[in-house]
């Protein structure tokens, strides 16, 4: 009894995982208007994604545009070295940005089948007649 516990346990830890990193890939890019200054202010963007004019990009996270650069940290990590890159080597800045609907199917179809387990796996109260 206890080691189908810990099966139901491992699946449901894996259903959570699943939908974790499921809905975690449900982010599109969306790229900001020029001035960038102004559209960071109000996004109060923490991640964005630098297309440069060489075509590479770079993520760079707590962005600032100061007067005619961008700076930012490459890494999560605000003790790292932060990279600074001059706004007239930029074609575009993007943010990221959820996207609702496939979010939304994913934990539904997620749910629906774990549901589905659940009634698959299902044993039912033990009811025995045995005084019978």
């Amino acid at each position: 009894m206890e080691l189908e516990h810990l099966a139901r346990r491992a699946r449901a830890l894996v259903a959570v995982l699943t939908a974790a990193a499921l809905l975690a890939g449900c982010t599109a890019w969306k790229p900001l208007e020029s001035p960038y200054q102004k559209a960071l202010a109000e996004r109060h963007g923490r991640e964005v994604r630098v297309t440069r004019n060489d075509g590479g990009r770079v993520t760079l996270y707590s962005p600032l545009v100061s007067g005619d650069s961008l700076s930012g940290y490459g890494r999560k990590d605000p003790f790292a070295d932060p990279h600074v890159l001059a706004l007239a080597d930029i074609t575009a800045i993007e943010t990221p940005h959820t996207r609702v609907l496939p979010a939304v199917l994913v934990a539904g179809g997620l749910l629906v089948g774990l549901l589905v387990i659940a009634a698959v796996t299902y044993e039912g109260p033990d009811i025995s007649f045995s005084g019978w």
